[in-house]
């Protein structure tokens, strides 16, 4: 994981068929991962996305 990646511990998924993801974006505030999940719901509504926080 890179330094960058650490400052930016909010991870934005795509879920897929058979247990996978996409990682969509990371960032460094949660309101800012909800913010993107809920305009990528409004252009893919039929997707589903999750917010995770990974620290490292």
């Amino acid at each position: 994981m890179s330094y960058q990646d650490l400052l930016r511990p909010w991870v934005v998924y795509r879920c897929l068929p058979n247990l996978q993801r996409q990682q969509m974006a990371r960032f460094s505030r949660r309101n800012h991962a909800e913010e993107y999940v809920k305009a990528a719901q409004r252009l893919l509504p039929k997707a589903t996305f999750e917010t995770v926080y990974e620290p490292y």
